[in-house]
């Protein structure tokens, strides 16, 4: 029991520092651990796979994270009861998951029982409803309820704000949330102030050369490119390369994320000769990632696009 707990903690490091092959390895070798020593029902197993589903998700296998996210809600239904606040966590990953798979009534069906069970359980202002209101916009969002969407990003964001103060991990993920929602509406003007309020929090709550930050840079470039600032949307996204080179290892799909994003912005400059090499970087790193795991990356047809897109520059 021991040995699995251990892994399962190797395991869960290992993803925090994005070596996905390693960290599968060590918590499929936790479950079986636990299962032996345990059983097939106990709750211990619900943590394991929880995170192994999490995992799978991650590395774009939904499939099979569904199997295993089901198993956990059904051992901590068989603990619990089925109004618990450990079944609705259970359920909002469940959610999430079911997004990926496009089976969205489904998704909707767990958000809404997990929304319900927080807000009974915790009370309708506590941070875990925040949680899950995010984890339900976000499933609105998918499914074109934009203006449903809206209200609870920021009913979330007030629940947060009320229980944390306006500098919080929390905090800086819903005001990010909300940004991004304006963008994908095309409000850039106000997507803009949003994401600099997010990328403030992040920067005072992790540092300014977090992995965290270079996400909301990132973010951020993506409005100050749809409204022409290009100048200041290559100076962020070279930080953000910057920030993600000495994060992660040379073949990180995360850095694939930063090398993209510069790649576009330089295009946008209509300087393709500069983007070409960094684009093609990015979807070499992808590449092996398939090459390396058998699954695709979600990035990786965007990548492709990219790519194409700059060579027809380059050919023009």
């Amino acid at each position: 029991l021991f040995v699995g707990s251990v892994l399962n903690e190797l395991g869960l490091l290992l993803k925090r520092i994005h070596q996905q092959v390693e960290a599968e390895q060590l918590l499929r070798r936790a479950l079986i651990i636990d299962e032996k020593a345990l059983g097939s029902s106990h709750a211990t197993l619900s943590v394991v796979l929880t995170n192994l589903a999490g995992l799978l998700e991650d590395s774009n296998r939904p499939e099979e994270a569904e199997k295993f996210f089901r198993r956990a809600l059904e051992i901590e239904e068989n603990r619990f009861g089925i109004e618990h606040l450990g079944v609705a966590e259970v359920l909002c990953e469940l959610s999430g998951n079911l997004r990926a798979l496009g089976r969205i009534p489904e998704a909707h069906s767990m958000i809404q029982r997990a929304l319900s069970i927080m807000e009974k359980v915790c009370g309708q202002n506590h941070p875990s409803v925040a949680g899950a209101l995010n984890s339900y916009a976000i499933l609105l969002q998918s499914s074109g309820m934009l203006t449903e969407t809206e209200e609870m990003f920021k009913r979330a964001l007030r629940i947060d704000e009320a229980a944390y103060g306006l500098v919080h991990p929390e905090v800086g993920r819903d005001v990010g949330n909300l940004a991004g929602l304006l963008y994908a509406q095309g409000r850039f003007v106000e997507a803009e102030v949003l994401m600099r309020r997010s990328l403030d929090i992040h920067e005072l709550c992790f540092g300014h050369d977090h992995p965290k930050v270079a996400i909301q840079l990132n973010n951020l470039v993506q409005a100050l490119v749809a409204l022409e600032h290009f100048a200041e949307a290559e100076s962020l996204m070279q930080r953000a390369l910057v920030i993600g080179e000495a994060s992660f290892s040379p073949d990180d799909p995360h850095l694939a994320v930063q090398l993209n994003g510069l790649g576009v912005v330089l295009i946008a400059l209509n300087r393709p000769s500069d983007a070409k090499p960094l684009l093609e970087r990015a979807l070499g790193i992808l590449q092996r990632f398939q090459e390396r795991t058998g699954h695709r990356h979600p990035d990786f047809l965007r990548a492709v696009g990219n790519y194409a897109l700059v060579q027809m520059r380059l050919a023009q």
